[in-house]
């Protein structure tokens, strides 16, 4: 897999392997927050009656404001997590790559 962007880090197989381990907590409160997200979904469907993908129903946890702070959450452990050098790939799933070069090309160890 080829990538033209530019990394501010290529990594070594070990250096993904240690950095997985510093990563960790980062990474399950980005999972804890991702489960809080849809327990706040289920939650206002449950009570408003409205359908989880609903425009309607966004609106309304918008004005909450607890989905708001839980995404500001998100956003910040995602640049926390890239800060590193690292992509966050499937940030529900904690899904996190490392940019590595292999036989001159970028590819990415997950």
């Amino acid at each position: 897999m080829s990538d033209t962007r530019t990394f501010t880090q290529l990594f070594t197989v070990d250096e993904a392997d240690a950095l997985i381990a510093r990563l960790r907590p980062a990474v399950e409160e980005l999972l804890a927050t991702f489960r809080a997200i849809r327990s706040e979904i289920e939650l206002g469907a449950r009570e408003t009656k409205l359908s989880p993908g609903s425009a309607q129903l966004a609106q309304r946890l918008e004005a909450g404001g607890v989905v708001p702070r839980l995404l500001e959450t998100v956003n910040h452990l995602i640049g926390q997590i890239q800060s590193k050098g690292c992509l966050v790939n499937g940030p529900e799933q904690g899904l996190i790559d490392f940019p590595c070069l292999f036989n001159e090309e970028i590819v990415f160890l997950s």
